[in-house]
């Protein structure tokens, strides 16, 4: 017999003492005795207790060979299953040195007991005692040290010589950096000193590293903060740095190692190099490790250090592609986690979290920033949204029709803007029927123009932006300002003097000399002229026909202006006449800009 796609199988599993269970079919949790469609794949994931190991993976019955990760899949589901794990206390390998466990630290007297029972690591200052912090990791304590003046003396026993003398070693660390950048930091170790260990934060590269002597026998673990579990071993011909089991490193040299008293927080030679950030566990043995013996203890230790992840979806409700994702771990969004995510061609991004609350913000070009919280607690997490198109609002409005002379006044009929000119020499003129019957306002070329202020509702600053002119070009040739500022961040609408004196849009950087251009055309008018900006791209559009496009990242930042100038400066007069002006605060879509466009071609007779 052959399942179909709607057969159901029934599907249980359970653990053993000393650890739990879950189980996920496409990223959604199940319960144990769910029903389950054929066909489909069963991810268990394991969680040991604290200093314990899976030992075994049982499927109805049967041990499956090999398998004791943390995880395991049952593919291709074709029948009832029960799935159970078993726990078990690792064995430790011989030579066993040091082992520290941060659940032993007493903060109170500053002793850290070392479970060998070899070595002595303490602080008998109070002042630099490292504190213990209940629940730093994985809801278990760790150490944690300041960066400043915390450390602690660790005294290698009489039971190995009073030091480490050995040609192989194998170190194990779990822990957090607080401070990956800005200078050497000593975690553990003698810095610089000759055939002794140190493991530190470079100040070369800003990366976690293991030396032998000096910086010439260097193994570089990661650039990554952590919390991580870290293995160091030297075999007297190769050092190997190795991050959650992973090779991260290799390193040739001939060392013998003479470790002598040392420290824990800062280096044991001297009292720089502090470090800042926490340690959960450490072990030291005096050989290298077989690779199942090195590995077999990493899983332990990340199974009982480093919180499990699990698997996080994103789902935009319109299926938009490439929406920009940005997951948080405060409210304030001020500590990103990880790099933002991009939606694919379903809308769908995933990333792994460990349990807690995250804080999310999403955007897309012509849509509303969208912020949402979620949490995670032990399973798979589908995190649904649904971005919403830009509510476009127009921020100026000015007609022609409402223009008077005799006090400079264009009201904005939005009722957020001030566009005046107490000056009567200054003032533009009005033509009642200027263009097909239609009164415009006409500007010199001399020294007639209009201050724009803006309303306290308007953003001077922006990412995004749309404005129509109605209008026809005097026919000047040098430099002239229709509208906005020749200035740092501004915007403008203007005429070139180069070559054939087009009607441009530009977008200023630092100075008026530094600006992203995209021209509408040569052509007097009249005409209606659309530009557009996004965030990436400029356009321009002539009586609705695409002109130009060109690329800027640029963002505006347009402070009051002025309209038949350049802003406050007295310079850039424009020769012409506009009819009206409307600017909206993002980049319309196609649709939209093209129904204003044809509203006002027809308003005019274009």
């Amino acid at each position: 017999y052959s399942p179909g796609p709607e057969d159901k199988y029934t599907v249980t599993f359970s653990a053993s003492e000393n650890g739990s269970l879950s189980a996920s079919v496409d990223g959604s949790s199940i319960d144990s005795g769910a029903l389950v469609k054929a066909g489909k794949n069963i991810v268990f994931t394991a969680v040991p207790d604290p200093g314990y190991r899976v030992a075994a993976w049982i499927v109805n019955g049967e041990t499956v060979s090999g398998a004791t990760g943390l995880t395991y899949t049952h593919e291709n589901l074709r029948e009832d299953i029960e799935v159970i794990v078993t726990f078990a206390e690792p064995e430790t390998p011989p030579g066993l040195v040091l082992w520290l466990d941060a659940a032993d630290y007493d903060a109170a007297t500053g002793q850290w007991p070392d479970r060998t029972g070899i070595n002595s690591v303490s602080q008998e200052t109070e002042a630099n005692r490292p504190t213990k912090v209940t629940g730093g990791l994985n809801k278990l304590p760790v150490v944690e040290f300041d960066g400043e003046r915390q450390y602690l003396n660790l005294d290698w026993g009489d039971g190995i010589g009073g030091s480490l003398e050995t040609d192989e070693i194998t170190i194990f660390l779990v822990m957090e950096n607080g401070k990956i950048e800005g200078g050497t930091q000593v975690v553990l170790g003698n810095y610089n000193s000759n055939n002794e260990i140190t493991i530190s934060v470079s100040s070369q590269n800003d990366s976690l590293v293991a030396r032998i002597s000096d910086y010439r026998n260097s193994c570089t673990f990661t650039d990554e903060p952590g919390p991580y579990v870290l293995t160091f071993d030297y075999d007297a011909a190769n050092m190997r740095t190795f991050v959650n089991g992973l090779l991260a490193d290799t390193f040739a040299t001939k060392q013998t190692i003479n470790w002598q008293g040392t420290a824990i927080g800062r280096s044991g030679t001297g009292d720089a190099n502090y470090w800042k950030g926490f340690i959960a566990e450490i072990r030291i043995f005096d050989r290298v490790l077989t690779d199942s013996e090195r590995e077999e203890i990493e899983e332990e230790l990340y199974g009982k250090w480093i919180p499990p992840k699990y698997q996080v979806t994103f789902q935009e409700a319109n299926a938009l592609a490439g929406a920009s994702i940005q997951v948080y771990g405060d409210e304030e969004r001020t500590e990103p986690v990880g790099e933002p995510l991009i939606t694919n061609e379903k809308g769908e991004a995933e990333l792994q979290l460990y349990n807690g609350t995250y804080w999310f913000t999403a955007v897309y070009p012509r849509y509303e920033e969208y912020q949402g919280v979620f949490t995670v607690n032990g399973a798979a997490q589908l995190v649904n949204f649904a971005l919403q198109g830009k509510t476009a609002k127009l921020l100026l409005h000015l007609d022609a029709r409402d223009y008077d002379p005799d006090t400079g006044d264009w009201p904005d009929k939005t009722g957020i803007n001030s566009v005046t000119q107490e000056t009567e020499a200054n003032r533009p003129i009005p033509v009642p029927n200027g263009l097909k019957g239609k009164p415009v306002v006409e500007f010199d070329g001399k020294r007639q123009y209009l201050n724009l202020e803006w309303g306290e509702e308007t953003v001077s600053s922006s990412e995004e932006i749309t404005i129509f002119l109605v209008l026809q070009d005097g026919g000047l040739t040098s430099t002239q300002v229709i509208l906005g500022n020749r200035s740092s961040g501004g915007l403008a609408i203007s005429k070139s003097s180069r070559d054939d004196n087009p009607i441009v849009a530009r977008i200023y950087g630092s100075s008026s000399s530094s600006y992203d251009n995209c021209t509408f055309t040569s052509e007097p008018g009249p005409h209606v002229l659309t530009f557009t900006y996004d965030g990436s791209t400029m356009r321009t559009y002539v009586d609705g026909v695409t002109a130009n496009s060109t690329a800027s990242n640029r963002s505006i930042n347009w402070q009051d202006t002025a309209i038949g100038r350049s802003g406050r400066e007295d310079r850039y007069y424009w020769k012409g006449f506009i009819a009206e002006i409307q600017i909206y605060d993002c980049a319309l879509s196609d649709r939209k800009r093209a129904s204003i466009e044809e509203d006002l071609l027809n308003k005019y007779g274009l």
